[in-house]
């Protein structure tokens, strides 16, 4: 990013939300399987990569403003992808589930790695990159981490008598069962995932991704400590892990409102209060707010966030400091 000017002020107006990036993803796979159309994905990084490695696959669309409709599914190959670790976590399974040979070019880190290695599939690392090779075995998947569980997911439509499972949990498909049932889906939860029921996809369909909730709240954030701010674009329904930050606003007693897909701060403080931010959604966004609180916050909890979590909520509280906050 370059180098930004930012004058002080106060924060008024209406924003829509950006795009939801694991919801967009999602989407973006399912669409493809189904050659169906996704709107409102965006245009960041990712879901350019997401595109593009999709191509590689053998997909073909073509896009009309914000709506990408898809008429030639990904398909069994050889190919080489380059695509970000967002992104790869998605097509990986997509690759198994179709079958061929794909290398994934680059440098990835320990957590990819870890993710590979619980995985019943040949594949291999070189300086080029990751390259599996999959015969599309019709054959259960069981996890042990939750890495490549929502692209295992949206795989399972490509093989119906398959069933997914994972030891870790089953935090990763609230959102995933959402899009999929609105892609006209249902699953069934016995012991692992498997496709219950199918009805067949209309191809004029299109799938909306919704603002992301977790994303809204840092521009939430300007509203409470300046103005008013509303951000639209938001899905009531959502599943998306950051749906509960308007709960957890209402929680800290600020000015919030919600209705019809927007939500709205006004000008509001924090009273004195214990925070426990283990489960919150923006665990960031309630250490800034605090800062500005009547009296004094006590925040609890930090070192059960998740590691890459609780890092960013330290170098936060660092930068904070740095720049005259009282945080002990």
């Amino acid at each position: 990013m370059r180098n930004t000017t930012v004058y002080p002020g106060s924060a008024n107006g209406v924003v829509t939300a950006p795009s939801s990036l694991d919801e967009a993803l999602s989407a973006i796979v399912l669409a493809a399987i189904t050659r169906t159309s996704v709107r409102g994905a965006g245009s960041s990084v990712d879901t350019i990569s997401m595109f593009n490695g999709l191509f590689a696959m053998g997909a073909k669309f073509r896009q009309q403003e914000d709506v990408v409709t898809f008429y030639t599914a990904p398909k069994k190959g050889s190919a080489n992808i380059e695509c970000t670790h967002k992104v790869l976590v998605f097509l990986l399974p997509l690759c198994i589930a179709l079958g061929g040979e794909y290398t994934f070019l680059g440098e990835f880190d320990s957590h990819i790695i870890a993710g590979l290695k619980s995985l019943d599939i040949d594949w291999s690392v070189s300086e080029k990159g990751v390259t599996i090779r999959s015969n599309r075995q019709n054959r259960d998947t069981a996890l042990e981490d939750e890495t490549f569980a929502a692209g295992f997911m949206l795989t399972l439509p490509l093989n119906e008598s398959a069933k997914l499972s994972c030891s870790s949990g089953k935090k990763f498909a609230e959102l995933t069962v959402a899009i999929m049932q609105d892609f006209g889906y249902r699953l069934f939860d016995q012991e692992g995932y498997s496709i219950a029921k199918h009805r067949k996809v209309d191809t004029n369909y299109i799938y909306s991704v919704g603002g992301d909730y977790g994303k809204s709240a840092y521009l939430l954030l300007a509203g409470f400590l300046s103005g008013e701010v509303g951000v639209t674009g938001l899905l009531a329904g959502s599943m998306q892990s950051g749906r509960s930050v308007t709960d957890e606003f209402k929680d800290l007693k600020l000015r919030v409102n919600e209705m019809n897909g927007a939500v709205f701060a006004k000008k509001s403080r924090i009273g004195e209060a214990v925070i426990d931010v283990s489960g919150m959604a923006e665990p960031i966004v309630a250490l800034v707010l605090a800062c500005f609180c009547k009296g004094k916050c006590v925040i609890k909890n930090a070192e059960k966030l998740s590691d890459e979590r609780r890092e960013e909520f330290d170098i936060t509280a660092k930068a904070l400091q740095s720049i005259g906050a009282d945080i002990i």
